[in-house]
């Protein structure tokens, strides 16, 4: 496991990189919300926002992407004829 500490740069705009380790330990995906808190005068708090039903979904069609290789159209498309044969297989 790496270091839990990194160090990354502010950029002109005021934007920082959250590092890759980061983001697959917290499976944070694009979009994702995140509160900011400062405590004391050098230190900082993140915190992950709890994702909402959009959220959820567009996470998974993040890892649908980064890990699937496929774009959401043909996962969902995969998703929904299982759907369909489980349904159709319990008689619903």
């Amino acid at each position: 496991m790496p270091s839990t500490k990194e160090t990354t740069v502010l950029s002109e705009r005021g934007q920082t990189q959250v590092p890759a380790w980061v983001r697959e330990r917290l499976g944070l995906v694009a979009g994702q919300k995140l509160v900011w808190e400062v405590v004391g005068d050098q230190d900082i708090r993140v915190h992950v926002v709890p994702a909402t039903s959009e959220g959820r979904r567009a996470r998974w069609r993040g890892i649908a992407k980064s890990r699937l290789g496929s774009n959401t159209d043909k996962v969902m498309n995969t998703l929904r004829q299982a759907d369909r044969k489980s349904r159709k297989a319990i008689g619903l």
